[in-house]
């Protein structure tokens, strides 16, 4: 995941034609969480914290716009691909809250990389979001 560190720039389509978004990677905390902030300096500006929990385990908090943070876990990690799901702890009604549940990283290459948002609704999943990601510069 560190490898992350730098700018990238992606291209989503939320049903009303594609939309470009910029987000950035920046190490944090002495290297020990990485912070990936998405819509910068606008009203939907997100921040998603990725670290190890305390077994180890790598972990995210989602500070969604939806006004939650849900709490994702590692659920598999292959060669080129990352997912995530809702932790059993995460503080969220699943049943009445809408909120991101899961997440898929696949990365192509140094420089792409493609992400899966599924948000639920009432329970049940409603929407996956894609975000296709370039990388525009490294730190």
């Amino acid at each position: 995941m560190k490898s992350l560190v730098g700018s990238w720039e992606g291209t989503m389509d939320m049903g009303e034609g594609p939309m470009k978004i910029d987000a950035s990677y920046k190490l944090t905390s002495g290297g020990s969480a990485i912070v990936e902030t998405i819509f910068e300096r606008s009203p939907h500006e997100m921040v998603t914290i990725y670290h190890d929990n305390s077994e180890r385990d790598l972990t995210v908090t989602h500070y969604c716009m939806l006004h939650n943070q849900p709490k994702l876990e590692l659920k598999e990690l292959e060669e080129h691909e990352i997912e995530f799901d809702l932790a059993e702890d995460a503080d969220i009604d699943v049943a009445a809250e809408e909120h991101m549940h899961a997440l898929t990283i696949k990365f192509k290459g140094e420089d792409k990389m493609t992400q899966h948002w599924t948000k639920y609704e009432e329970g049940e999943p409603q929407m996956v979001t894609e975000i296709a990601y370039t990388r525009l510069d490294a730190e």
